[in-house]
């Protein structure tokens, strides 16, 4: 079975940037061989899933930064995996933000405050 409850709240953060966290619940019946991660996959609507993902996660929440103006819609959804695979995916949720970035590999440079670009 599919994750469940993808949801998205949207903040900003105390010391500058955007976050969108994501959240969902573990499949109902998550087979005999324990999750060992869940998959963050993204689209722009109107595009196929090519299965681009965004992250990789070990627990069924996650936190991304955006940069850029709040000009751009995204379908993100969420799959577990296990020893045996890849599992269903999620209904997909829609987001409008900027661009979309893992909030743990924002690599920080000269145009960088407080490690948000």
């Amino acid at each position: 079975m599919a994750p469940t409850g993808l949801r998205a709240i949207k903040y900003n953060h105390p010391e500058g940037g955007r976050i969108i966290k994501l959240s969902w619940s573990p499949p109902r019946d998550k087979g005999k061989t324990p999750i060992t991660k869940y998959l963050i996959e993204y689209r722009i609507p109107g595009d196929k899933w090519q299965g681009t993902v965004l992250k990789e996660a070990e627990r069924p929440e996650f936190e991304i930064s955006a940069v850029g103006a709040d000009s751009q819609q995204y379908h993100v959804r969420v799959q577990a995996v296990n020893k045996v695979g890849k599992g269903p995916p999620s209904e997909y949720i829609t987001v409008t933000f900027g661009m979309l970035v893992p909030f743990f590999e924002l690599i920080c440079d000269a145009d960088c405050h407080n490690g948000y670009l």
